[in-house]
């Protein structure tokens, strides 16, 4: 989700210091991540969310905005079931 491949996560975890352009990315996707993990309580269903097209997101999938840079949509949508309004 951060647009890392897992062998260049890797070399960063290694890495005595993280380059700021992988922090930020990675940081934001655990963020992202554990707030839809909390709302959803299951690991599969939250993998099964992540990939299929929502109606709230345009027929999209949640997936499809994260690779898009249009995550915010995402939590605009976790704030919204945050505070129980649904519009």
């Amino acid at each position: 989700m951060a647009d890392f491949s897992v062998r260049k996560l890797a070399t960063y975890e290694k890495a005595k210091q993280i380059p700021a352009k992988v922090v930020r990315p990675v940081t934001e996707t655990v963020r992202l991540i554990g707030a839809l993990g909390e709302l959803a309580g299951d690991q599969d269903a939250l993998a099964n969310w992540l990939h299929a097209p929502n109606r709230a997101f345009g027929k999209r999938s949640p997936m499809d905005l994260i690779k898009a840079g249009e995550s915010d949509e995402i939590w605009q949508m976790v704030h919204q079931l945050r505070q129980g309004s649904f519009a």
